[in-house]
């Protein structure tokens, strides 16, 4: 399970970090982990949102050479993700910018590189 061992030594970090960075300047700015969610669910994060959902299921469902591909986008948005939380913490005006602008292009790659796995499956 490479898989398996890519997730944890490599995205749960990341994501954690985020998150406690996150937790860390809400305290000091006062932005609520509400704030958050509005933030990722209902505004200009929902593009990453849908990416993040897309790249979890396909990573869940594809297999061999596919799933290969497809942690392609994964490695590309975990340095966006590391910019952002760079920005973030040096309280940048435009912190999320690259986070918004490349979150469809990669959701659109992943959902590209499953179709064609799953053609392939075929």
């Amino acid at each position: 399970m490479k898989f398996l061992k890519l997730i944890k030594t490599f995205f749960l970090p990341v994501v954690i970090l985020f998150l406690q960075t996150t937790v860390a300047h809400a305290g000091n700015n006062d932005v609520s982990i509400s704030d958050w969610g509005r933030f990722f669910f209902t505004s200009w994060g929902i593009p990453f949102t849908v990416y993040l959902v897309l790249q979890i299921a396909a990573i869940l469902h594809l297999e061999g050479g596919s799933r290969k591909a497809v942690l392609v986008p994964l490695a590309i948005m975990a340095i966006v993700v590391i910019i952002t939380m760079i920005a973030y913490q040096q309280e940048s005006n435009l912190w999320p910018i690259y986070l918004i602008f490349s979150s469809p292009f990669a959701a659109i790659a992943v959902g590209i590189i499953w179709l064609s796995g799953l053609k392939n499956k075929e």
